[in-house]
């Protein structure tokens, strides 16, 4: 096991693109890391500069007190676990898993008590005679992982392993993920643009965006203090609702203020923000934050349902807001329907309120 250090990193390709630009990260030894981000952020560069499949532009590499720019990919002491499994089709997987070993010119004997210990962790025991095709997706993930923890690196990679997987085995394998993080503990950097897979699995999340990084924190801080409105929008599912309104006074208290509504604020938020009054900000609130009902008459305005989708435990309630869509994430069967008119209350504590064009966090 080892840190990792990305310094002042980028990726250049000879067209001008910059595919990762200014990436600088420190990774604790066993940490677990997650990038994620939308499709080409720049996420599976970064991981494949560090396994050495890319060249780095500029900057420096580190894995523990070795710097690796220069270093092949075999000799980085790193496992990499991919998208697409890349088992060998003619080879059992007993020899899947131990083949990287049998190069190295490792003994037999230590070979096959690395197999049985890894088959062991991931519930392989009786799948190792068998080749990838007689396996479920599942398995072959778990063969891909198995591959990886036989060869005892210090940093294991993974590349969108579970992109390939049903919702029900995604879900699976997330919790096998986490539990072979805790029993061997090793340092783990793990790409997704599923941002379930970085809240579930993350203890600090790097969320990218066009080759930058935005936002980097624990799980909890990166949904909570989202630093813009990319990263508020990217993280949480349903999304967090945003628009744009006037701070300005309303009988001697400050306001959010748009065609058709006047959230008042409460303090320390007023307080905090009263010097941008008068002008336009960006605001958000989460689907939780918000209440729905049909005679609540403390509702700081009424809104128009326009669909519902009942989750069982919860509906999701989609109604319009000035002609942007909204939703709200209402526990239970939904107290309005579609078609209604149903009066909405937000919870002020819970705002969050950004610069104008998103790209800062005020408050």
């Amino acid at each position: 096991m080892a840190e990792v250090k990305y310094q002042h990193v980028y990726k250049i390709y000879d067209n001008g693109v910059e595919a990762v630009r200014d990436f600088h990260l420190d990774i604790e030894d066993g940490e677990f890391v997650v990038l994620v981000g939308p499709s080409g952020c720049g996420k599976t560069t970064t991981l494949r500069m560090l396994a050495g499949l890319e060249e780095i532009s500029k900057g420096d590499l580190f894995i523990g007190t070795r710097r690796i720019n220069d270093l092949s990919p075999r000799d980085r002491d790193i496992a990499m676990v991919f998208q697409n499994y890349a088992l060998y089709p003619h080879l059992s997987v007993r020899e899947n898993m131990g083949f990287s070993l049998k190069l190295r010119g490792i003994p037999v004997s230590e070979i096959e008590q690395k197999i049985n210990a890894a088959a062991e962790i991931l519930g392989l025991q009786e799948y190792l005679k068998r080749k990838p095709k007689e396996l479920s997706g599942g398995q072959r993930q778990r063969v891909a992982m198995g591959r990886a923890i036989v060869r005892q690196p210090q940093v294991f990679l993974f590349d969108e392993p579970l992109s390939n997987l049903d919702a029900k085995l995604r879900v699976e394998m997330r919790v096998e993920i986490a539990k072979l993080h805790k029993r061997l503990n090793n340092t783990i950097i793990y790409v997704t643009h599923d941002q379930v897979e970085a809240m579930t699995l993350a203890d600090r999340i790097v969320v990218m965006k066009s080759g930058s990084v935005q936002q980097v924190g624990t799980p909890l801080e990166i949904y909570t203090r989202p630093t813009n409105t990319f990263v508020a929008g990217f993280i949480g599912t349903p999304p967090m609702n945003q628009m744009v309104a006037r701070l300005d006074s309303r009988n001697g208290q400050l306001c959010l203020i748009a065609n058709k509504f006047a959230i008042p604020l409460a303090s320390p938020m007023s307080e905090a923000i009263a010097g941008y009054k008068g002008q336009e900000i960006m605001f958000g609130i989460r689907p939780e934050d918000i209440s729905l009902s049909k005679g609540d008459t403390t509702a700081n305005f009424q809104v128009p349902v326009v669909v519902i989708e009942p989750m069982g435990n919860e509906s999701y309630v989609y109604f319009s807001v000035d002609d942007k869509e909204w939703i709200c994430r209402h526990a239970g069967v939904s107290p309005v329907s579609e078609g209604e008119t149903a009066n909405l209350i937000v919870d002020r504590d819970k705002l969050h309120i950004f610069t104008r064009d998103g790209s800062r966090r005020l408050y």
